[in-house]
């Protein structure tokens, strides 16, 4: 694959606005980890079921195994430096910004809403994993979302009507 067609599709996918999120478990030695995503979408409603995708070299790769349970905590509107730490490797950041425990995995605290479940499968795609999750539990906390467009957070929606 040629560098231009890599550049050009980064650039384009930089138009298409998501939420931000943080995925956690618990490793089979007792650690919390964490990451964040963009990439948390909903697959099916009958079972509730979401995929979110990771890149391979990802730490938390090697735990994201069938069976394991996972946490997504969907981050709001002031919550930009709870996605940097996640993501730009704050040494530990369930240290830094607190979390409480939902189903047995940690939860960001402050976030919109979140999701508990099971990973169902992870699927390889040349250097990322499709992450295929069942949800067991949920919750709706709070309106608004950290949203990630044309590499900067905002905080809030303006309808355009339709």
């Amino acid at each position: 694959m040629s560098v231009e067609i890599t550049q050009v599709c980064s650039a384009v996918m930089e138009h298409v606005a998501h939420g931000v999120a943080v995925l956690t478990l618990i490793d089979d030695a007792g650690v919390r980890r964490g990451m964040t995503v963009g990439s948390l979408t909903a697959a099916s409603a009958e079972p509730p079921t979401v995929l979110v995708c990771i890149r391979n070299r990802a730490s938390m790769h090697p735990f994201l195994t069938p069976g394991r349970p996972v946490g997504l905590s969907i981050l709001g509107p002031g919550q930009s430096a709870v996605s940097n730490g996640f993501a730009f490797g704050v040494e530990d950041p369930f240290a830094v910004f607190p979390c409480h425990a939902e189903a047995g995995v940690p939860i960001v605290v402050g976030g919109t809403a979140y999701l508990t479940g099971r990973v169902d499968r992870a699927l390889v795609n040349h250097d990322t994993t499709v992450v295929i999750v069942g949800v067991d539990h949920g919750a709706v906390l709070a309106e608004g979302a950290l949203v990630h467009w044309m590499r900067d957070y905002y905080g809030g929606l303006v309808p355009v009507g339709g």
